[in-house]
């Protein structure tokens, strides 16, 4: 399960009965965390992870987490969090999950993190998940751990593996889409491929089917982060076009009688560029914002500002990521329905350009 944007470390966050009364070493969540750290410190996972993009990993337990609020702390890991495992173990003397972590499992399934289930108990699963594979494992056997874990984190860091590991109940009910999707994200992304992918695309009066074969392809490129502007990224965007040998042109899009209005795009000989304009409004998402309004000054004395500073980065990612592929969704449901050039779009990153220029030109 590859994504196309990554900021480089692999952030697991491991959820489940904060264990009190027990010995920390003895507590399922930092055995756990052991028993990953050990199996993606492994030779062949460094490779696995490398080919993924990613240049190392951490994985964080709620008890090693040392703010005030544990509930913020966790819910802070969680928003930068690329895979989520969860214990689903009864306590002593039940035979249901910690209310917290089906709590969590439910923030999880809405923000839509690729998550493993995990458990030392043999008692049915709770029904929003029954129909969901709980590995059981014994805790006491950090081998064992290891193990049990090897096969799910070895088919998520394969990119032809297409399995979802973030399917749930509630994006099934939603067609696919966690919560989260149906926000800011999808919303700027369905404005975007209506108000110009689409009118590019479509056949028979779409740009590139009026161009007469001048224009074959449209790249939209997407910014590494939002922390500049929309004109700062195109500027960048042009002098990494002239560094590589070409120019960055300007044209005017004449579309169908039937268009309100025309379209200024760049491009690159045959090749349209976009940067949508669009993404940067999600600088005003409320995940962001809260990443933007909390007082880093709380967090300088463990390091905390570079932790922060993470968070925002990985929010950065996941609303990109979001914003994507909502835009291939409307791309390949428009396939089924209608004449449309889909074969000549790519959603792509600053980083991948250079590539892609060679290719085509």
């Amino acid at each position: 399960m590859l994504h196309p944007m990554n900021d480089g470390n692999l952030d697991v966050m491991v959820l489940g009965p904060m264990g009190a009364g027990t010995a920390l070493e003895a507590q399922h969540c930092v055995r756990i965390k052991a028993a990953l750290e050990a199996l993606l410190s492994q030779l062949d996972f460094t490779e696995r992870l490398r080919n993924c993009g990613y240049r190392s990993f951490s994985v964080t337990a709620p008890e090693h987490l040392q703010g005030n609020r544990i509930a913020n702390e966790v819910f802070r890991e969680l928003d930068k969090a690329d895979m989520v495992v969860l214990d689903l173990s009864a306590r002593v003397g039940t035979v249901a999950p910690s209310p917290n972590v089906m709590y969590e499992l439910a923030l999880v399934h809405a923000l839509g993190l690729p998550f493993v289930l995990m458990s030392s108990t043999p008692h049915p699963s709770p029904f929003y998940v029954s129909h969901d594979r709980v590995h059981q494992v014994d805790y006491a056997d950090l081998a064992a751990i290891t193990a049990t874990l090897q096969g799910p984190f070895a088919a998520y860091l394969d990119p032809k593996n297409r399995q979802n590991f973030a399917d749930n109940a509630v994006s099934g009910y939603y067609d696919g889409a966690a919560v989260i999707d149906i926000s800011a994200a999808a919303g700027l992304a369905a404005g975007y491929y209506d108000n110009f992918v689409h009118r590019v695309l479509r056949d028979g009066n779409g740009y590139l089917a009026r161009s007469g074969g001048r224009f074959k392809k449209l790249l939209t490129v997407l910014p590494a982060d939002l922390e500049i502007t929309a004109q700062q990224q195109m500027e960048e965007l042009q002098a990494l076009v002239e560094s590589l040998g070409h120019s960055l042109e300007s044209t005017e899009l004449k579309l169908a009688e039937s268009d309100i209005r025309g379209l200024a795009v760049k491009h690159v000989g045959p090749l349209l560029i976009d940067v949508p304009s669009t993404v940067y409004a999600l600088r005003r998402s409320p995940r962001l914002l809260k990443h933007l309004q909390s007082p880093r000054e709380e967090y300088d004395e463990k390091g905390g500002n570079d932790a922060m500073h993470a968070g925002e980065r990985k929010t950065h990612q996941r609303l990109l990521r979001q914003f994507r592929q909502a835009l291939l969704d409307h791309l390949r449901r428009d396939r089924a329905l209608t004449p449309i050039r889909d074969k000549a779009f790519e959603c792509i990153t600053v980083a991948e350009l250079p590539g892609r220029l060679a290719q085509f030109l």
